[in-house]
């Protein structure tokens, strides 16, 4: 049986964990809290996730302060509906799993952005524009 070709996760992290190993020895060097390997990744996945939604958050929140204020914007990041949540995570996770994922979910942004920019000029820039305020303003509420 043919072996299945190294992903670029497994590249790098043999890479980590080598640059971390004491000299003369190849092998995680990183220190764990568990002596049990799948407690340690559970630690590790949550802590990752944690940092990764601080991050998302306050990304989001400064590319909303300037036209809504920081109390607003922080109400808008903050109180996403539980659809919402897991549309963007199963989204995020069908773009990454595979590159026909990639492209049908950066596919479907750029129709939606393109029907928006339809609507406007059929409608008004600024019609289109308050239907997204007032979601925005039911997120905030």
């Amino acid at each position: 049986m043919a072996k299945k070709p190294d992903h670029i996760t497994d590249k790098a992290g043999r890479a980590l964990g080598n640059a971390a190993a004491p000299p003369g020895r190849k092998g995680s060097g990183f220190m764990t809290l568990s002596p049990n390997p799948a407690t340690n990744l559970f630690i590790a996945d949550i802590a990752m996730r944690g940092i990764s939604q601080l991050g998302r958050h306050t990304l989001q929140k400064a590319a909303l302060q300037n036209e809504y204020g920081s109390d607003k914007a922080k109400k808008i990041v903050e109180n996403k509906s539980l659809a919402r949540t897991l549309a963007l995570y199963g989204a995020s996770r069908v773009a990454t799993r595979s590159v026909p994922g990639a492209v049908l979910v950066s596919g479907g942004l750029l129709a939606k952005a393109l029907l928006e920019r339809r609507r406007a000029k059929k409608k008004g820039r600024r019609a289109v524009e308050r239907e997204g305020e007032r979601t925005l303003d039911s997120m905030a509420e």
